[in-house]
């Protein structure tokens, strides 16, 4: 398997372990986006700054840029944040979600030109199905007229961060993957604070240094591995996969949550997400090899 495919799987994986961390975490969506992305950009920032100035040059495509931070960066988690809020019933929510790499596919096509062969289609629509039962087979879901607004926030979040996977890989051709993930994280924190600011949701300093000590170990998993590390690997991989291939390598997510269930909480899985996960796990091992999109050669930054 490319080891640029392989970076791309094991960040997805890491944001299966997100999701959990994320529960146990004492922070509403809209605060916590903000804080996190803010702190990991300075970091990533000082660090570049310190250690790799080389990286740190002119952006090219300043306007994939900008959709990369929107669409990518707070667009997609300030509503993902409000799907969660919005319902109890997280079901369907989910299943939208999961249909996040459609919108990979349509925009890729649109902005990128990548045209796959006809036979990958059926070949994501598989995986993407595989991956929509593993998520909700043993629990299920309900339509909710109470939970509509969470289902629009939720089909919203799919679009974001759909596109937003195609506005990254445009970047990434020709700029460095940490400068560009440096950028996405500081202006992500700072239009964070801006909602935060006027949504009325900012609590007093004290209050959240005493949430923040309760958990430290959650905040600061999330802050460095799920938005540093994960996303250094995955832009470091988008950067030479396709983003058409990319989106299916990232349905490696639900395979995290699966495992987790069963070493952790001892869940049996049934046969029906035991199925699904193989067919995922098969899906992943086999893309590699199946030479769906005839990539065009171009001039990447340095890695």
């Amino acid at each position: 398997m490319p080891l640029s495919a392989l970076y791309i799987i094991i960040a997805s994986g890491i944001w299966g372990i997100d999701g959990y961390v994320r529960q146990g975490t004492p922070l509403n969506g809209d605060l916590l986006v903000a804080l996190e992305t803010s702190i990991a950009g300075i970091l990533l920032l000082l660090f570049l700054w310190s250690f790799k100035r080389n990286h740190i040059k002119k952006i090219k495509n300043i306007k994939a840029m900008i959709g990369m931070i929107l669409f990518g960066g707070i667009g997609g988690s300030w509503c993902f944040a409000q799907a969660l809020s919005a319902t109890e019933s997280l079901g369907f929510v989910f299943v939208l979600i999961g249909l996040q790499p459609i919108f990979t596919i349509i925009t890729s096509a649109i902005v990128l030109w990548e045209h796959p062969k006809g036979s990958f289609y059926a070949f994501a629509a598989t995986t993407i199905f595989a991956s929509i039962l593993l998520t909700v087979w043993d629990t299920g879901f309900t339509l909710s007229p109470s939970s509509t607004h969470a289902y629009i926030y939720a089909l919203l979040t799919a679009v974001f961060w759909g596109s937003g996977t195609t506005f990254s890989k445009i970047v990434l051709t020709h700029n460095s993957h940490l400068y560009a993930l440096a950028l996405r994280l500081f202006f992500t924190g700072i239009l964070g604070w801006i909602i935060v600011f006027f949504s009325h949701e900012m609590i007093a300093l004290g209050e959240m240094s005493t949430r923040l000590i309760s958990s430290p170990i959650n905040v600061l998993f999330i802050i460095f591995v799920s938005d540093l590390l994960a996303y250094s690997l995955y832009y470091r991989g988008l950067r030479d996969v396709p983003a058409t291939i990319a989106t299916i390598f990232e349905l490696a997510f639900p395979l995290t949550g699966f495992i987790l269930d069963y070493m952790l909480y001892d869940v049996t899985p049934s046969p029906m997400k035991v199925v699904a996960a193989m067919t995922i796990l098969m899906s992943i091992v086999i893309l590699p090899h199946c030479h769906f999109i005839e990539e065009r050669k171009t001039n990447t930054a340095t890695a």
